[in-house]
């Protein structure tokens, strides 16, 4: 999974990543306890991540590699907003995604 995972971080397309590859790659039993954590079933949260996994490595990456100074940690709060707002807008049935 290293040449996908390296499309989220460099400056070409984002390849995708399925939810039965996030289930190998983090470990069923992660996925179980993230599901858990969440109160949500574990093919949700397989689903999610493979949706956005991707856009916000993308997003925390902007000049194509990872920056070690970056504070990631305050790109994520930075992210939430707009994922938090995609992720209401696809409950409600509207397509458009911000993130």
């Amino acid at each position: 999974m290293g040449g996908v995972f390296s499309s989220w971080v460099g400056l070409e397309e984002n390849q995708p990543i399925s939810s039965d590859q996030i289930q190998k790659v983090l470990g069923s039993n992660e996925v179980k306890a993230l599901a858990a954590k969440m109160g949500v079933d574990s093919s949700q949260v397989s689903h999610f991540l493979a949706e956005y996994l991707p856009k916000v490595v993308d997003k925390l990456t902007p000049d194509g590699k990872v920056d070690p100074n970056a504070d990631h940690q305050q790109g994520l709060v930075d992210l939430l907003p707009a994922l938090l707002q995609s992720l209401g807008t696809k409950s409600a049935g509207a397509g458009s995604e911000q993130v």
